[in-house]
């Protein structure tokens, strides 16, 4: 398992099984991890799963991803999200060019990249059955 900490001092680690790499966030402080997703190493894909009710930034009306994960990735360059409403295939560059940052009040939270829901909506491939 490979581990890397950020400057703000969350640990990302690392861990590569049948031809995945499963990433995890622990937050600075925090013993519990949060799935980030996983990389199907064959074709460079970052899976991440989501529930819209649940992780969807109401405000902005946008999903949120970690914003060093988004910037330091060398092993993908496709994000494949999947929501309770379909599947949406898209570069990553595009949460680099695209996304926002939104500011909390609160500490706990790493920092991340909001893209908006219209922009991703773009891009799907799949409904849910």
């Amino acid at each position: 398992m490979a581990a890397i900490t950020s400057r703000e001092g969350h640990r990302f680690e690392a861990e590569e099984k049948d031809g995945f790499l499963y990433i995890t966030l622990h937050l600075h402080g925090s013993r519990k991890g949060r799935n980030i997703g996983r990389v199907r190493l064959a074709d460079r894909t970052l899976e991440i799963m989501r529930n819209r009710e649940k992780h969807l930034m109401k405000k902005g009306k946008a999903y949120g991803f970690n914003e060093y994960v988004m910037r330091t990735a060398k092993t993908f360059d496709t994000i494949e999200l999947q929501d309770d409403y379909g599947t949406y295939v898209f570069p990553r560059q595009l949460i680099l060019d695209r996304g926002s940052y939104l500011h909390f009040k609160e500490e706990g939270f790493e920092k991340q990249l909001f893209l908006p829901l219209f922009i991703i909506q773009s891009f799907k491939v799949e409904d849910v059955i």
